[in-house]
């Protein structure tokens, strides 16, 4: 069997509802990889079950070569982290940081080492209660790591924190599993928070596992509508449709004529400085502000109504007819037959 984590044909039910059906992962060591899906979609019933936290129906769990199905859950050397970081008060934060370390060894160095990888050098002696949700959360990595685990699970550890937070503790995520070399399974339902994480990025819907790809492959090739709409893309245009033919122009490479084009929100851009005559034309149906840009919904003839993007407090009429730019970022091609 290969290193790293290994599951099987994992089968996990609750009663008569089947969570997760059939799925088979391969995180390889050092790897980190980041289930991603809905909610009820099964991606924290597949990681509680690779815990031990949850029995398997069917299938296996194995690491290293060796199966851990009847492993208890402390002896298997995972590494469990969760939204709330479930820090013990009555701890300050090197007491936390240490709780999970198996030998008084250097121990103090070891915490001061993990508290500085995580952006707190020099908080050990501070309360628990004093700190900021974003604080705890890295106190909560840190006592996570402190055992050095084989293998690091990851359940929503940001999904608390608010947004502008929780993007540069993703990216600060990211740096640490990679300076400490941990082998990872991230559970998010935040596409960003994935591809800023993993390195491969699974997507589950209905306790199956849909694709399992690099994140710039997921987002260029996904494999179905299903996942292209999961991720974002919000129109579907064949590649053989008139309509199609300037998204295929920008993509600069063949396609066949019963391909499929995505188109994300930003596949058109509000082109300015001046008219031109061969430009796509999209009339606006409306424009709203989000994060400091504009977005302006267009229909665009033979392609529906579609997000364009525009300047910083760009203002249109309704009725208004626009030209549109095509950034071929925010274009996939699916499969035929998708």
């Amino acid at each position: 069997m290969s290193a790293g984590l290994v599951v099987s044909d994992a089968v996990v039910r609750y009663g008569t509802t089947t969570a997760v059906d059939g799925v088979t992962l391969h995180v390889a060591p050092g790897e980190v990889v980041a289930l991603l899906g809905p909610s009820g979609c099964g991606k924290s019933s597949l990681l509680r079950a690779v815990a031990g936290l949850e029995p398997l129906a069917g299938g296996s769990v194995a690491f290293d070569g060796v199966a851990v199905d009847d492993v208890p859950v402390h002896r298997r050397g995972f590494g469990l982290m969760f939204q709330d970081g479930q820090l013990f008060a009555h701890r300050d934060v090197a007491g936390n940081v240490a709780y999970g370390m198996r030998t008084a060894a250097d121990r103090a160095a070891r915490v001061d080492e993990l508290l500085d990888l995580v952006g707190l050098a020099g908080y050990g002696p501070r309360p628990v209660a004093t700190l900021s949700g974003g604080e705890r959360q890295r106190v909560a990595l840190a006592r996570a790591l402190a055992p050095a685990p084989r293998l690091l699970l990851l359940d929503e550890p940001l999904s608390a924190l608010d947004r502008a937070l929780r993007e540069r503790l993703a990216v600060d995520l990211r740096a640490v599993l990679v300076a400490t070399g941990t082998t990872a399974v991230l559970v998010t339902h935040d596409q960003d928070e994935a591809f800023a994480v993993a390195d491969r990025v699974a997507v589950m819907r209905a306790g199956r596992l849909l694709q399992v790809d690099a994140p710039a492959d997921l987002w260029r090739r996904p494999r179905s509508r299903e996942v292209a709409e999961f991720l974002g893309y919000e129109a579907f245009v064949e590649a053989s449709s008139v309509a199609a033919a300037p998204l295929v122009e920008a993509l600069a490479r063949d396609l066949r004529d019963d391909d499929v084009v995505a188109l994300a929100e930003g596949a058109f851009v509000v082109r300015t400085g001046g008219g031109d005559p061969d430009a796509v034309k999209g009339e606006v149906r409306g424009v709203t502000s989000r994060r400091g840009r504009s977005e302006v919904r267009v229909d665009v003839e033979g392609i529906g109504t579609v997000t364009a993007l525009a300047p910083v407090g760009a203002r249109f009429d309704a009725g208004t007819v626009l030209p549109l730019v095509v950034d071929a970022d925010a274009l996939a091609v699916l499969p035929a037959g998708d």
